[in-house]
C-alpha cells in the first residue's frame, strides 16, 4: 500500500499572538515534532512538497519566539527539511472552488504562505493515488473528524494521524514497511546466467539484515525500488512480489537505473 504525506503546515508556521498565549501548547510541539521527523526520514516517506513551500516555511518559521536553550528544535526543523528526498512536487495551481475542512489555510498565514496551501489543497483533492495521508497534532487539530475537502458533489476524506504519541506513530509506520523476503531464483551460490544473484543476501546464513538496510534506504521510481550497495560496488534493485514485501537482485548495469536515482544516489 502506497501513501504520501501532508504535513500541517501549521505545525511550523505558528501564529505568533497564540504562541505568546499559549506558550505551553507550542512547547509541547517542539517536543513532539522531532518524532515525526525521525520517522519520515527513517521511512523515506514521500511528502507533498515543493522548493516554494520549502522557503515560505524556512522563512516564517518562529525562530524569533524560540526561548533560549529551544535552538536545537529550530536545528532540527531545519536539519529535517534539509534531508527530505523522496519529495512528490506539484503544481502552482489554485482550484478556488474546492474547498477543505477545517480550512488549512490560516489567518495567521502570509500572502504567499496562503497561495502555496492553496496549491496543496488542489493537489490533495485532485490525485487521490497514492493515497493522501495528513500529519498533524492534537492541540492544533482540534477537530474528531479526518480532513476532508469538497469541489461540487466530490467529497474526499483523508486519514490524519495526530502525531502526538510516538509510539503510535512507529506502529503507523510500520505497517507501510517494506518487508525483504528473498527469491531463491537470486541465490549468488545457485544462480544460473539468466538470473542476477544479490550479492548483499547470503542464503547459506539466512541473514537478512543488510539486504534490508539497503530496502529501507532505497529510492522508489515506477514499480521498484533502488539503491547502490556500497559494500559490494553494485546496484540493487528491489521488486514488489507480495503486499510490501519485495526481493532483490543485482543490476550491473548503470544505464539501467533510472537517471532520477543515480543524481539522489551522487549527492
Amino acid at each position: 500500500m502506497k501513501y504520501v504525506a501532508v504535513l500541517d503546515i501549521s505545525s511550523f508556521i505558528w501564529c505568533q499572538k497564540d504562541f505568546e498565549e499559549n506558550k505551553e501548547k507550542y512547547y509541547d510541539l517542539m517536543g513532539k515534532l522531532p518524532d515525526l521527523y525521525d520517522q519520515l526520514l527513517e521511512n523515506n516517506a514521500a511528502i507533498l512538497l515543493k522548493e516554494e513551500l520549502y522557503y515560505e516555511i524556512m522563512q516564517f518559521f518562529p525562530y524569533n519566539s524560540m526561548p533560549n536553550g529551544y535552538e536545537i528544535f529550530e536545528r532540527l526543523t531545519f536539519d529535517f527539511l534539509s534531508k527530505i528526498c523522496n519529495v512528490h512536487v506539484y503544481d502552482s495551481i489554485d482550484n478556488s472552488e474546492i474547498t477543505s475542512y477545517p480550512n488549512l489555510v490560516k489567518e495567521h498565514f502570509s500572502k504567499s504562505t496562503t497561495d502555496e496551501v492553496r496549491y496543496l489543497i488542489t493537489r490533495i483533492h485532485s490525485i487521490q493515488e497514492p493515497k493522501n495521508v495528513f500529519f498533524t497534532f492534537e492541540k492544533l487539530w482540534e477537530y474528531e473528524s479526518n480532513l476532508s475537502t469538497s469541489l461540487k458533489d466530490a467529497k474526499f476524506e483523508y486519514e490524519t494521524v495526530c502525531s502526538d504519541d510516538k509510539e503510535v506513530l512507529i506502529k503507523y509506520f510500520e505497517k507501510y514497511k517494506r518487508k525483504f523476503e528473498h527469491n531463491p531464483k537470486h541465490d549468488k551460490y545457485k544462480t544460473g546466467l539468466k538470473e542476477s544473484p544479490l550479492s548483499c543476501f547470503n542464503e547459506r546464513t539466512g541473514d537478512i539484515t543488510k539486504a534490508q538496510e539497503l530496502l529501507d534506504k532505497s529510492y522508489e521510481h515506477g514499480n521498484s525500488f533502488y539503491y547502490f550497495d556500497v559494500e559490494n560496488s553494485v546496484w540493487v534493485v528491489f521488486r514488489n512480489h507480495e503486499e510490501n514485501r519485495y526481493h532483490g537482485f543485482n543490476q550491473n548495469d548503470r544505464e539501467k537505473i533510472p537517471a532520477s536515482i543515480r543524481k539522489i544516489m551522487s549527492k
